[in-house]
């Protein structure tokens, strides 16, 4: 453990050591706030000296752009008065409202490198176009906010080495602090994908207590790879997503394209680990601070170390290091919200793209948290009878104070099935809570069923195939528990053992597989059977990092997590 934090405390200063060295103040050598009056005409700097170590220069422009564009170009001009290099920086920014949902898409600033032949004096020639919305015709007028331009020197300071070294020590430092945190008697339960589920004693039939719900882990790992498989689709994400539709049978590329529904399998599924966690306590300040720790200490670590690979890898691409990266995600804001899961709400960049559900996530337990909390409070102050007893009585309060939010998660996300804010969204992850209590009380059987009928329902009018997968996911895990198969489906070790790694894998094949596939297609030629073959590369590079992330830093953060008990 003590090897680890060290190594840890290495790589951060070697991290502090490359954003600072990067960021002196003496590096800018030009700063001015463009306005309408600069845009009539190119104009240029005063000339200045650059020497050989600093001919790597950096571009940097930023503006508050609202469903605007602007394309700046910057000519370095040689002592004799010949182009030296050129760069064009195109700014656009555009938000909206559409299918019930918030998008925005590009960004108010970027930064690009010159490199200059020579070491000697350059001045800069910077020319500004402008527009809104889809014209593509400079029109400056409608422009109001200005533009802040800034040239540097150097940014070869912080070596891609050192940047790569601190990357491998932060890695390797966290899991070795994280094992030797976890650390126990060698009797201990081999770590499991989520907290060893057992079938619940009551309200199960034929099913042996004590037995772990393999089910559970089985279908977490086919959900993991249905959104592996759909992310190759991806434009956004994958290089080779047209071609790889034309490489493969229709069929398959359809049932890829359509695993994006792995995300709705996950949201049922934490309902119901959470629902069962919980299940059998009351709630209270050291159990509430307990539940926290517990979620954090299993969540954060792959998480983190994910962040911080992605970021490295961004980073490497910047001759100017990770300042490029602080500056992209909106500064020491955007970094924070991102590692604290606030990202979506505070509308900052995302690291990662897919941690949108895992600030869902963290919503959703809190919010299921609260609520299992009043309904105990209520059922306190609500008096116990022989014909409504005390376990009955906790049923009936959370189903009242669900009520509501189930209705106003439901009305948001039909008729449109567009909208994946929490609103739009919590219905499944408190289907797969309905379905834990459906097994330990027959009163919410019957609501259970009605709660499923209507999702379903409303999904088959409405062509919804996300609510139309949660309905079924929550029905068939009820139903293998109250047929005691849910100790024997999926339960071979290929679905287990996808089960156990598919945290790892989420965050791993958007962080290392699909760049890496990226990156090389770019150097190979561009046909459906090379984009069949880095369709391979990729899914082998994300199990390769996912693997290697769950077994240095997701299991002994499962093995930590576990020895935090709530009672």
């Amino acid at each position: 453990m003590v090897a680890g934090i060290i190594l840890f405390g290495i790589a951060v200063v070697l991290a502090v050591a490359d954003y600072r060295s990067s960021g002196r103040s003496d590096d800018v050598v030009f700063a001015r706030t463009l306005t309408n009056a600069d845009y009539a005409a190119p104009f240029e700097t005063e000339a200045i000296t650059f020497d050989r170590n600093q001919l790597t220069t950096r571009i940097r422009v930023s503006a508050p752009l609202d469903n605007s564009w602007m394309d700046v170009t910057v000519v370095a001009v040689s002592h004799g008065g010949q182009e030296a290099a050129r760069t064009v920086i195109r700014l656009a920014y555009y938000h909206g409202f559409t299918d019930g949902r918030w998008w925005w898409t590009g960004r108010g600033k970027d930064t690009q490198f010159l490199t200059l032949p020579a070491a000697e004096n350059y001045r800069f020639r910077v020319s500004v176009r402008a527009g809104a919305g889809a014209n593509t015709v400079a029109d400056p007028s409608r422009i109001a906010e200005p533009l802040v331009l800034e040239i540097l020197r150097g940014g070869t300071r912080a070596t891609r080495l050192r940047l790569l070294g601190s990357m491998v020590l932060a890695f390797f430092g966290v899991g070795l602090a994280l094992r030797g945190a976890a650390k126990s008697r060698s009797d201990a339960p081999r770590p499991q994908s989520s907290p060893s589920l057992v079938v619940p004693a009551k309200g199960v039939a034929r099913g042996k207590v004590g037995d772990r719900m393999v089910f559970i882990d089985g279908l977490r790992g086919i959900a993991c790879l249905g959104v592996l498989g759909c992310h190759l689709f991806v434009p956004e994400l994958s290089t080779i997503a047209p071609p790889l539709a034309e490489a493969l049978p229709a069929a398959v590329a359809w049932a890829a394209h359509h695993g994006h529904l792995g995300v709705e399998i996950f949201f049922v599924l934490s309902g119901f680990v959470i629902a069962y966690s919980l299940h059998r306590h009351r709630i209270n300040g050291s159990l509430a601070l307990r539940f926290v720790l517990r979620r954090s200490v299993r969540l954060d670590p792959p998480y983190l170390v994910a962040l911080v690979v992605s970021g490295g890898i961004a980073a490497l691409s910047y001759p100017d290091s990770l300042r490029e990266v602080v500056f992209w995600l909106g500064g020491a804001p955007g970094v924070w919200a991102n590692a604290f899961y606030l990202q979506d709400l505070l509308r900052f960049r995302a690291m990662i793209s897919v941690a949108w559900t895992l600030c869902l996530e963290i919503q959703f337990y809190l919010a299921y948290f609260v609520l299992l909390w009043m309904a105990q409070r209520l059922a306190r102050a609500t008096p116990a009878t022989v014909a409504a007893p005390p376990r009955r009585v906790d049923a009936l309060c959370m189903l009242a104070l669900a009520a509501p939010l189930l209705i106003w998660s439901f009305s948001t996300w039909y008729p449109d099935a567009r909208n994946l804010s929490f609103a739009g969204t919590w219905f499944r992850f408190f289907l797969g809570a309905l379905a834990l209590w459906a097994t330990q009380s027959r009163l919410v059987r019957p609501v259970f069923l009605g709660v499923a009928g209507c999702v379903g329902m409303a999904s088959a009018l409405t062509g919804d195939a996300r609510g139309g997968v949660a309905v079924a996911t929550a029905v068939l895990i009820l139903f293998a528990c109250e047929t005691g198969r849910s100790t024997r489906w999926l339960a071979g070790r290929v679905w287990q053992y996808f089960g156990r790694i598919s945290y790892s894998l989420y965050l791993a094949h958007v962080v290392v597989g699909l760049p890496l596939m990226n990156w090389i297609w770019g150097a190979v030629p561009h046909s459906p059977a090379w984009a069949g073959l880095m369709a391979v590369v990729g899914i082998a590079a994300s199990l390769g990092a996912a693997a290697l992330l769950h077994r240095l830093i997701e299991a002994p953060a499962l093995r930590l997590s576990q020895r935090i008990r709530y009672s």
